[in-house]
This record gives C-alpha cells, sequence and structure tokens, in this order.
C-alpha cells in the first residue's frame, strides 16, 4: 500500500511537470510569433496633403497639369503656425507643352517635374522629384478627358545626432491618374506610390503603401463677379 501511494504520487508529480513544460512551449511559440513584430516597427508614409489642396492637384493626380494652361508653375509652402518647430513642406510643379498647340487641336501632351519636400524636425527628411507626362483630349463640345504618370523617387534621410549616425535611403516611386473636366467641374482618379516602396535608414521600417485617391469639384456659382466651387479629396 506504501508503494502504490508512491507511485500514485509520482504519476502526479510527472503529470504536473509535463503540463508546465507544456505551458511554457506555448507561451515560448506565441512570444516567436508576436516579438518580431516589435523588433523592428513598420511605419507607413502618406504623402503630405496640404490644406489648400486644390491649387495643387499635381500633387495628388499627374493627369492633371496643363489641365487650366499649356504652361503652368505651381508653388507653395506650409507649416504649424505655432507648437512645433522644424517642421515643413514646400514644392513645385512645372508643366508645359513640348510643342506648339494649335488652337483648333482636340488632344495635346503636358510634360513637367514635380518637386515635393518634407521636413520633420530638425533630423527627418523626405525630398520627392518626379518627371510628369500628361495627355489631354476632347470627348466632345463639353468634356475634356486627361491621363497622366509620373516617375521619380523619394530620398529619406535622417541627420546625424550626438548618439547615432546619419543615413539616407533613395527608392524609386510613381503615380498615375484619370481626369474628367470642362469649365465648371471635374472628377479624377489616381493610384499613387505604386511601387510600394519600403525604406530603413535606421531602425524603422518605412513604408510608401499603395493608395488610391479620388478628387471632385463643382462650380455651383461662376461668374466674372464670384465663383463658389467646392472640392472634395
Amino acid at each position: 500500500m506504501y508503494l502504490s501511494k508512491i507511485n500514485n504520487a509520482w504519476n502526479e508529480s510527472r503529470s504536473r511537470v509535463f503540463m508546465l513544460k507544456r505551458s511554457i512551449l506555448i507561451t515560448i511559440f506565441f512570444s516567436c510569433m508576436i516579438f518580431p513584430a516589435f523588433d523592428q516597427p513598420t511605419n507607413k508614409n502618406y504623402p503630405v496633403q496640404l490644406s489648400q489642396f486644390m491649387y495643387a492637384y499635381p500633387l495628388v493626380n499627374p493627369a492633371s497639369i496643363g489641365t487650366n494652361a499649356n504652361y503652368e508653375v505651381l508653388m507653395g509652402y506650409q507649416r504649424p503656425v505655432s507648437g512645433f518647430s522644424g517642421i515643413s513642406t514646400y514644392y513645385c510643379n512645372i508643366g508645359f507643352a513640348p510643342y506648339r498647340i494649335k488652337p483648333t487641336a482636340r488632344s495635346r501632351s503636358i510634360t513637367g517635374v514635380r518637386f515635393f519636400n518634407d521636413n520633420e524636425g530638425a533630423y527627418i527628411n523626405r525630398m520627392r522629384f518626379y518627371v510628369v507626362y500628361a495627355f489631354h483630349t476632347q470627348i466632345n463640345s463639353r468634356l475634356r478627358f486627361g491621363g497622366g504618370i509620373d516617375f521619380g523617387g523619394m530620398n529619406f534621410s535622417v541627420k546625424a545626432t550626438p548618439t547615432t549616425e546619419g543615413a539616407s535611403v533613395f527608392k524609386a516611386d510613381a503615380n498615375t491618374g484619370l481626369w474628367l473636366y470642362n469649365e465648371r467641374f471635374h472628377a479624377g482618379i489616381s493610384v499613387n506610390q505604386l511601387f510600394n516602396s519600403v525604406f530603413q535608414p535606421i531602425d524603422e521600417r518605412t513604408v510608401l503603401p499603395t493608395h488610391i485617391n479620388i478628387t471632385a469639384s463643382y462650380a455651383v456659382i461662376s461668374n466674372d463677379m464670384l465663383e463658389l466651387k467646392p472640392h472634395l479629396l
């Protein structure tokens, strides 16, 4: 009887050890699944959308260049009013017709360049540069259609600090879009950051996720003295 009790105690002890080992293995397994996500944090980076985006549609949709004129220059600058230092965004977009266009022509091509710079504090800078092409044609007497694409890249740089080294990474990028318009309205759709590029200048991974932008506007009132034209992005 004494041996039976010892045997039962031994079996119970083995069962507890087995359960403990299984719990430890399960914990290790799920830890291996979870913790790698924290080893390399990923940040999704979208282009900065300007509060006055309606004056800089080429930053969103390359098909919009040349909509208003055969030659155009768009420039802008944005920064917080107060409370933040070193945060700023500025851009320059130049579009032009590469050859003389007849007034009666139904179609035309526009080429251009686009530069965009985004500073995030004193140490992080993101600079984009693109070559742009758009084709515009007249569908009927009331509607025009445009399609465009741009190709370039983004340079992500982190300045050195007293405790860390600096780094700079360049990756290719592209955008494409369609533009339907006349004198009173427009509707556009674009697919941005086509290459889904990944940056890792130091520790954090930054992804340029592919996304879609839809824009629209309509002139509710339009005359020589007043224009009321809501815009949607």
